[in-house]
């Protein structure tokens, strides 16, 4: 009986299947941990503060910092010194310096890795900044008063009708559950607040 060359198995094939079998056995102790499971950035919403005066620096921001849903990626304000503290603060935070700092929100809003925006800015900011939002497909968080009348509040709950939309105004997002909890369905595109109409 003859032996044909295809049936064996040649010394740069074997070294072949042991190298990619000792690739494939590397793989689990490459992939960093942060990579998978809860807080895999896939399961994180990132998130961009607008506006980082008194009570975006002492609510806001700490509870989307500490929040494992959440990832704050930008912050936004017009005073600098504000911009560089809360800057500071979520670099400390996460122990890098990823999160950019900007003076024009429009700047954050076009980001495409940004999935939502929590709005803390002057009043007459909300609607403007929360339309271009929610214009670009983000979620939005805002302070209230959410509008300055009720035509400003109609022109945004119109818009904010889009599926796939939150529409939140203001603190319950930080009460007892946290910003953006997904048990109550926040950031997930399901809960609808009213706007502009008290209950």
């Amino acid at each position: 009986m003859t032996r044909h060359r295809n049936d064996t198995l040649t010394r740069r094939q074997m070294l072949k299947t042991a190298g990619a079998a000792g690739i494939l056995s590397l793989f689990p102790s490459i992939v960093p941990a942060s990579v998978l499971g809860k807080h895999a950035p896939s399961n994180r919403i990132n998130v961009g503060l607008i506006g980082m005066g008194r009570h975006a620096d002492y609510s806001n921001l700490p509870a989307f910092l500490h929040s494992d849903d959440t990832h704050v990626v930008a912050v936004c304000d017009v005073d600098r010194w504000r911009l560089d503290s809360a800057k500071k603060k979520t670099d400390q935070h996460y122990g890098n310096s990823d999160c950019r700092a900007y003076t024009d929100w429009r700047e954050v809003i076009a980001r495409d890795d940004i999935d939502a925006v929590m709005i803390s800015t002057t009043d007459q900011w909300h609607v403007p900044i929360a339309l271009a939002a929610a214009r670009a497909r983000k979620h939005v968080c805002c302070e209230k008063p959410l509008s300055l009348s009720v035509a400003e509040g109609r022109l945004l709950a119109d818009v904010a009708k889009k599926p796939s939309l939150l529409r939140k105004s203001d603190p319950p997002m930080f009460g007892r559950n946290g910003p953006c909890v997904r048990h109550d369905q926040d950031l997930c595109g399901v809960d609808w607040r009213t706007v502009g109409v008290p209950a």
